[in-house]
């Protein structure tokens, strides 16, 4: 949540104070050490900034529901009428000066901030990937693989050879049109060839031919140039015992 661009400046002073590095309660009101005690002072949430106007300046349910609009979205004709309130309540707990100072930071950080509910679902979606990517990391690898833009594909091969995962030829005989794991390795699917027809991978994944080699292809499936030309340098007919260019010829 910290790292939304509306918390992100406070990151170093969320730390410090974290660690005990800077005291942030001496010159805070009672109450608002209560609400933001667990940020450190610092507004994180989008409840922190309901909480603070609910408590601090005697804001309603609807009217907290519609200054987080307003702040999240910039609406800068409804942010005046806010500010109004919120000072002309807020002074009387906090004093005009805090109010103001308050203020400044409710709209500066109030903006583009996550709600706890959102960040929950994000943290328990990331801890989930990470054990993942962790202790089945060629499943993991083939899942990205299979979802992401074709430009991005040579970056994630790379990255999953980083993690130590090991790519094996194109199947043939048992493909599929997405990346799928076999053994320890990564057999690229069908689909994610580049510029491979796609009405050519569909037929040769239904086919449920067991091809002999690349004759035996060309006469069940039909001769397409580039399926065969990829095929071929992916090492889906590797079985056949002959140099991949002797297969072209």
């Amino acid at each position: 949540s910290l790292g939304r661009p509306g918390p992100l400046p406070m990151i170093d002073t969320y730390i410090a104070r974290r660690d005990g590095k800077e005291n942030w309660k001496h010159d805070e009101h009672k109450d608002v050490i209560k609400l933001l005690e667990k940020t450190f002072g610092v507004v994180v949430f989008q409840e922190d900034l309901s909480a603070l106007w609910r408590t601090m300046a005697g804001f309603t349910v609807p009217e907290t529901e519609s200054a987080r609009k307003a702040v999240a979205k910039k609406w800068v004709e409804k942010l005046e009428p806010i500010k109004l309130k919120w000072l002309s309540g807020a002074a009387k707990t906090l004093g005009k000066e805090k109010a103001e100072e308050w203020w400044t930071k409710m709209v500066t950080f109030g903006r583009y901030a996550f709600n706890k509910s959102h960040s929950t679902a994000y943290i328990i979606l990331a801890q989930r990937c990470l054990y993942l990517k962790a202790h089945f990391s060629a499943e993991w690898w083939a899942a990205v693989m299979s979802h992401c833009d074709q430009e991005k594909l040579a970056k994630y091969i790379t990255c999953a050879k980083t993690d130590g995962v090991e790519f094996g030829p194109v199947s043939i005989n048992t493909p599929s049109l997405n990346f799928c794991v076999k053994g320890d390795t990564i057999s690229p699917g069908l689909g994610s060839i580049k510029n491979m027809d796609s009405k050519c991978a569909k037929s040769v994944v239904n086919s449920e031919c067991e091809f002999t080699g690349i004759d035996d292809f060309v006469s069940k499936i039909g001769r397409s140039k580039i399926a065969c030309e990829r095929l071929i340098k992916l090492g889906a007919f590797d079985f056949e015992n002959k140099n991949r260019k002797a297969l072209w010829l």
